[in-house]
């Protein structure tokens, strides 16, 4: 029986060298590893520009709330190979960040550590430790933002330290689903963070910097067209909330782990079908929808539900 060897990451160096051992092959599958982060990983968010000093925006709000949700993804598809609702109220209180606004500046910052030492606790069971260091480790830089990049480089060393951290992504996410939906969504979830400051003049999350021309171009890109499109299809039904004019609901699709919002505007048969989709969320059973939504990037942005499988399709207006 081989002791549980423990491993301290206190810095981006630390992560990078441990994880260059794992690539390598330098960690033996049969040893088991105890990994600790101490003051790291932090996301690490400056946003300049004149409404940026001590303050949050609305919209600023909302995109850091994506980022903890892509943190709460990341943890349910590592430890559980499910969605964020598969998370339990512990793991949901040990994963909740504080962002925490520089007093005079535009630097926001929330610790990573509790959320990635309690996934590698989860994980200790689970995997060989070479394999339990390239994953959480790997994770906790993809999560730090370690992989963005900057479109232009002012120095031969700064250059040099933007192809070696290419090359280690490369071969962190190569033939690795898992941690290349964890990048891809760390990433969407940056741009939503670029979107939220539309006024900004420069924006810089961990090593991923956008400057002036870069934050206009993504939000042209927001400004374009969504594509409808119709889902009609067996749904579960997890939540069901009432407004003056509408009842708004969050579906998933069986067979499918993403959730999407869908309205029902209070009409002649709204009613009977708001029964018919609260008796699937009271009896954790499913139900057919009717549900025309818009996308754009291939994600749904809105949706609304035009009947269910006993109030059917409205009649066309003539």
């Amino acid at each position: 029986m081989s002791e549980v060897k423990e491993v301290i990451i206190r810095n981006e160096a630390d992560a990078v060298a441990i994880v260059e051992k794992a690539l390598a092959g330098e960690l033996s599958d049969n040893d088991s590893f105890l990994i600790k982060f101490d003051g790291w990983p932090v996301f690490d968010l400056d946003i300049e520009g004149a409404r940026y000093h001590s303050t949050v925006t609305t919209p600023l709000m909302k995109g850091l709330l994506e980022y903890q949700q892509v943190i709460n993804r990341l943890f349910a598809d590592s430890v559980y190979s499910k969605g964020a609702r598969a998370l339990t109220e512990e793991d949901r209180a040990n994963l909740e960040l504080t962002f925490e606004v520089a007093e005079g500046s535009s630097d926001i910052t929330a610790l990573l550590g509790d959320a990635f030492n309690k996934l590698g606790e989860k994980m200790i069971d689970k995997m060989t430790g070479r394999q339990l260091v390239f994953s959480v480790v790997g994770l906790a830089l993809i999560a730090a933002g370690y992989f963005g990049h900057q479109n232009y480089t002012s120095s031969q060393l700064a250059l040099a330290a933007e192809g070696n951290r290419s090359a280690l992504e490369l071969r962190l996410v190569e033939g690795n689903e898992k941690m290349s939906k964890a990048l891809a969504d760390t990433n969407q979830a940056l741009i939503g963070i670029v979107r939220s400051a539309p006024d900004a003049t420069k924006v810089t999350a961990g090593n991923a910097v956008f400057d002036r021309e870069q934050i206009i171009q993504i939000n042209q890109k927001e400004r374009e067209p969504s594509v409808p499109m119709r889902m009609d299809g067996n749904y579960h039904v997890y939540s069901v909330r009432s407004f003056d004019d509408k009842w708004r609901m969050d579906i998933g699709r069986v067979g499918s782990d993403e959730m999407i919002k869908v309205d029902l505007f209070k009409g002649q048969h709204a009613a009977a079908g708001v029964n018919e989709m609260m008796t699937a969320l009271v009896e954790g059973g499913t139900t057919f929808l009717y549900v025309l939504a818009r996308s754009k990037d291939g994600k749904v942005v809105s949706a609304n539900v035009l009947g269910t499988s006993k109030t059917g399709l409205p009649p066309s207006p003539l």
